[in-house]
């Protein structure tokens, strides 16, 4: 049967037997064809080619009716989307399949001792061209300068685990790209999040304060305890009004926001969460820092700005000077820790030269990509450096030497660790609660687990107390460290760590360690 036999039966369909039994036809008539030449049109888009006349030629026309024509084009706007994501799903299938016949081939010329293992490895399989998004104008309130240069759009829901895991990677987006970038939220929680929408709703009534950045950082720090006692415990600790706070949550005060928010998410077809988009450029689900980086790059790149640069240096300190050839800056080597003063021009690296210095960053000429290196604390990005890590038994170390070398690895691994959970804590609040110290501190029971000959602290019974539940800990954590000094049955640093204004605490709940930074306000 030809396409344009099955197209004259269509129509004839479409006039003498209605479209309940045009529906039951036309898969039959699409799949049931047994020519082989007819089977290869199936590989290929069901476009209906109609004899249009030259001004039509060359359209691809899926669908006529009467005298109107339906593009492929047509179709395409409403579901692009829904393509990408088909496209994106391909990328990770190859993606894949050439990292084992990468790992496959490498181990094939390792055996061979008659051939040597590859000296160059490049890989030239690109992701899909992300389509982009033309994202409507709004009053949202922006998190970072207006005026950035990549304008980041997140779709999420306070319920979700994605979203929620996605926090440390936006965090290490802001400490990367600084005033580059900046971000807007939108509300999308999913149907089946009961207690999305409260969040939501929670997290606008804090904008009122200008706090909503704050207490979003609050909610995703725990996202199984989104309920009403919870959001005042956050507004309490914010300092906001607790009047004009409960009754913006008990009225559900900005559903418009939300269903305006839900309404932009279903006209660009948008289904799960996370969504974010880079100056409009689709990214679906969740992703790294490097994952979005790699966007983010491109788009620098395309409006002629340099980028982060991936040289093994961080930037420890600028000199400004007049003229501008006597300005310095100290950069550090991350694989040597070597520390080096380069001026204007100076080569740092082959192909590599030091092109500007500014206040807070330099610009790097790699080989003809400008690329920048920010000013920045690194200590403030980890737990703390390897000379800060105290033991918590110093003594012990000669006599178990293992355990030393065990606490030791542990503490690097510490090191690493994303932000689980950031949060502010009222001052006032905390000084009172530290007054009943000695109550608080019967929550903590020695473990079985040892460091270094002593026994780490679990917490008990806290799952009713407004105290450890403000901290976002629970029944079973063991806290490990406060501000970099070990908890154990012999010391208990965090009653001293919660006097001071930013506090750290690593915890390690069902086998998986976290780590939670305060700030502390009036």
């Amino acid at each position: 049967m030809a396409l344009s036999d099955i197209s004259r039966l269509t129509r004839f369909n479409i006039m003498q037997i209605g479209l309940f039994s045009l529906r039951f036809l036309l898969p039959l008539f699409l799949i049931g064809c047994s020519d082989p030449e007819q089977a290869k049109l199936n590989d290929k888009p069901t476009a209906v080619h109609t004899e249009l006349g030259s001004k039509n030629q060359g359209l691809n026309i899926v669908a006529k009716l009467d005298n109107e024509l339906i593009s492929m084009t047509e179709i395409d706007a409403k579901i692009q989307l829904k393509l990408f994501d088909l496209e994106w799903h391909k990328y990770q299938l190859r993606k894949a399949a050439l990292d084992a016949t990468l790992t496959t081939k490498i181990e094939l010329r390792l055996s061979d001792t008659d051939v040597s293992a590859p000296s160059d490895i490049e890989i030239l399989l690109t992701p899909p061209s992300a389509p982009r998004v033309h994202l409507p104008q709004t009053d949202k309130a922006i998190k970072g300068s207006p005026d950035a240069e990549i304008k980041l759009s997140l779709f999420c829901s306070y319920q979700s685990s994605h979203c929620a895991r996605l926090q440390p990677e936006l965090r290490e987006l802001e400490a990367r790209y600084g005033q580059l970038v900046n971000l807007v939220f939108y509300d999308l929680p999913q149907t089946f999040h009961r207690y999305g929408q409260a969040a939501a709703n929670a997290n606008l009534c804090a904008m009122e304060s200008d706090s909503q950045w704050a207490y979003q950082a609050a909610l995703y720090s725990n996202i199984n305890q989104l309920n009403r006692e919870r959001y005042l415990i956050i507004a309490n600790q914010l300092g906001l009004d607790k009047s004009s706070f409960t009754h913006c949550i008990d009225l559900n005060q900005y559903q418009d926001k939300l269903d305006a928010d839900r309404e932009l998410a279903q006209r660009l077809g948008l289904g799960n969460v996370p969504v974010l988009f880079v100056n409009g450029l689709y990214t679906k689900g969740a992703n790294t820092a490097d994952g979005y980086g790699y966007y983010i790059n491109q788009e620098l790149i395309r409006l002629g700005l340099p980028i982060p640069s991936s040289l093994p240096l961080g930037l420890i300190s600028t000199s400004i000077n007049q003229p501008k050839q006597d300005s310095n800056a100290h950069l550090k080597d991350l694989n040597t820790q070597a520390v080096t003063e380069y001026k204007h021009g100076d080569t740092i690296a082959k192909q590599v030269t030091l092109a500007t210095i500014e206040p807070e960053r330099v610009l790097l000429n790699n080989n003809g990509q400008m690329e920048f290196l920010l000013l920045k604390q690194t200590q403030n990005q980890r737990v703390a450096s390897t000379d800060s890590m105290r033991s918590p038994s110093t003594e012990n170390k000669s006599n178990h030497p293992h355990r030393g070398a065990d606490s030791s690895a542990q503490a690097e691994r510490f090191k690493q660790l994303p932000t689980t959970a950031k949060m502010q804590l009222s001052k006032h609040w905390l000084s009172q609660h530290l007054q009943n110290k000695e109550k608080l501190a019967q929550h903590f029971h020695a473990t079985e687990h040892q460091i270094e000959g002593v026994h780490l602290l679990k917490l008990t019974e806290i799952d009713r107390s407004e105290f450890y539940k403000t901290l976002g800990l629970q029944s079973g954590d063991v806290v490990l460290q406060a501000n970099n000094q070990w908890v154990h049955e012999g010391a208990n640093p965090l009653w001293d760590a919660l006097a001071q204004e930013e506090i750290t605490l690593l915890v390690m709940r069902k086998g998986l360690p976290m780590r939670f930074d305060y700030k502390t306000k009036p």
